[in-house]
């Protein structure tokens, strides 16, 4: 995995254990957070001055995933065993929480924990194979929703199914670009230049780290964003397609706001980024150049670049001013190509949106509200 694999924002592992198996406890915890998960134990001192009867289910109750090593020594620990029980009573209560039992002892397992499925290793060493499963199946109490590496500006498709399928069973934190390709080309650019020699190198590696920030912060938006127009898309999506084609109809609005909103991202990575052979400037070179033919620009407020995302036709003379300002650009409003209504079915032709609540939208806020527009496909006959 990359540096920047899940964004560093992977799933949040809460890690159980007897203090006599630090050392074991350490080099899960290691293996977890350099792969991006947020992982959270506690030692001998984290809990100092603190009451642990409220501290530690605090804890696992953020917590996505709870994994219970479970050796000689804490299988003998009361403390251990109060923990496996609350995470128990969680589990009962709201369903989301991922429940690891890793087994290194058998001979005095706790008898609530031989009700549970539990990893078996006992007698075994801790290998890199055993490593590799823990981390499946931590993996599992999200959905990872990757960019598609031949297409950037899409979700990958498998996965934008399972996210589109799963989410109305299980209500799950969404990752956006999972893979991290956009911090990965941000990063790269920065490490680049950072060896050119020129007058104002420094200038731009700082703006480059401050955009680095700014596109962390916004990914984490767009995660939520994301979930939350699944949801709508298969509230609605059943209503107007057969169960044929009702994936192939959800998928659609999904991948349109890939276009878009993470689209936007990747043009603006490729403008900067460094020389071939890096992908942005080599196989995705005809694609973001035809980015710019159409007269990009950031903000959302140029209706050449949605045209470039939706891969639809039109001309300036098919232009709808939406209700809101772009994101960025007080008092200009988003446009919009009529046009391309045909290829995205959350807009109705010539319908001009107002901000929600009377506030300006940022364009993913758009998009979602947009989403409630699905009604506009037309019913099967």
């Amino acid at each position: 995995m990359s540096s920047f694999a899940l964004r560093n924002y992977g799933p949040r592992v809460f890690v159980s254990y007897s203090f006599r198996d630090k050392d074991l406890a350490e080099r899960i915890s290691a293996a977890l957070a350099e792969s991006g998960f947020q992982v959270h134990r506690e030692d001998e001192f984290s809990l100092a001055g603190q009451q642990l009867s409220a501290a530690i289910p605090q804890r696992i109750g953020d917590a996505e995933v709870l994994i219970q090593l479970l050796t000689a020594n804490s299988n003998a620990s009361e403390w251990v065993a109060r923990e496996f029980a609350y995470a128990v009573a969680r589990r009962d209560q709201k369903h989301d929480l991922i429940i690891l039992p890793i087994v290194f002892d058998k001979e005095q397992l706790p008898e609530p924990v031989r009700d549970w499925w539990f990893f078996d290793l006992s007698g075994m060493e801790l290998s890199d194979v055993a490593l590799a499963k823990i981390k499946e199946i931590c993996l599992s109490s999200v959905y990872l929703l990757p960019l598609d590496e031949e297409a950037p500006w899409r979700f990958r498709e498998e996965q934008a199914a399972a996210l589109l399928a799963g989410l109305q069973k299980i209500d799950r934190r969404v990752i956006v670009d999972s893979n991290g390709l956009l911090l990965r080309w941000n990063q790269e650019t920065i490490d680049h230049y950072s060896k050119v020699e020129g007058q104002y190198r420094d200038q731009f590696i700082e703006q480059e780290r401050r955009q680095l920030a700014r596109l962390t912060r916004r990914l984490k938006v767009q995660d939520e964003i994301v979930r939350r127009l699944a949801l709508e898309i298969m509230r609605i999506v059943p209503n107007y397609t057969n169960a044929e084609r009702l994936m192939e109809t959800a998928l659609r609005p999904l991948q349109i706001f890939a276009a878009i909103v993470i689209g936007d991202a990747v043009v603006e990575a490729a403008a900067v980024a460094p020389p071939a052979p890096h992908p942005l400037r080599g196989e995705h070179i005809d694609k973001l150049s035809a980015a710019n033919t159409a007269n990009h620009s950031s903000g959302f407020c140029n209706p050449g670049f949605y045209r470039w995302a939706l891969g639809a036709p039109g001309n300036d003379d098919d232009i709808v001013e939406m209700g809101m300002d772009a994101s960025g650009f007080q008092g200009i409003k988003v446009l919009f190509p009529e046009g391309c209504s045909g290829a995205w079915p959350m807009y109705i032709p010539g319908r001009r949106y107002r901000s929600i609540r009377g506030r300006n939208c940022s364009p993913a806020l758009f998009l979602t509200t947009c989403c409630r527009k699905l009604q506009s496909m037309r019913p099967i006959t």
